[in-house]
Order: C-alpha cells, then structure tokens, then sequence
C-alpha cells in the first residue's frame, strides 16, 4: 500500500505543477496582451488621394456583366461625383471618369 501512495503522490506533484505552470502562462500572456509596448491598434492604410482613385476608377478592367461589378461601378460613379464637388480643381477629370463608368454600364446594359 505504502507504494501506491507515494506513486499517486507523484501524482499529485506533477498536476499541482501543471496547474501552477498553465496558470501562470495565462497570466502571462493576459499581462503582455494587455501592457504591450505601443500599444493601441495598427495604422489603419490611408485611403487613396482624389487623383489616384479617378485614375484607378479609369484604368480599372472588370467584367461589367458581373452584378458586381455594376455595384461597384455605380458606387464609384457616386465617389466621382463626391470628389467633383469637394475638389473644384479635379471637377474635369471626375467628369470624364462618370462619363467613362457610365458609358460602360450602358454598353453591357445593352
């Protein structure tokens, strides 16, 4: 009998050190998640300047057939207009792009 209490004693150790070993990494990685450096979420990416999306609105090639795309087309078309009236000075070139989205639509409408 004496040898299966030291054998559950055993036992007994090696679980107790588990536990303490599986809580203590929790606490742990709690303690970094929490009081990392720099802190705080990642840099969100800056959006396109108005000139480059006209130009990526343009130089973009998708399939207009697509449901889609058409969605994508006609928010775009509202973003051209957006940008025609923010930016007095981009008015002309956002106009050509509304016109050149539209054409598009229209064609695959067709």
């Amino acid at each position: 009998m004496e040898h299966v209490f030291v054998h559950c004693g055993e036992l007994s150790v090696k679980r107790s050190f588990f536990l303490i070993v599986g809580i203590a990494s929790v606490v742990f990685l709690g303690i970094v998640i929490l009081f990392r450096p720099g802190g705080g979420t990642p840099d969100a990416p800056t959006p396109p300047e108005p000139e480059e999306q006209l130009e990526i609105y343009v130089s973009d090639k998708m399939d207009y057939s697509l449901k889609f795309s058409r969605i994508l087309t006609e928010r775009r078309i509202a973003s051209a207009r957006r940008i025609a009236e923010k930016y007095p000075e981009l008015r002309a070139r956002a106009m050509v792009v509304i016109d050149s989205l539209q054409a598009r639509l229209d064609r695959t409408a067709e």
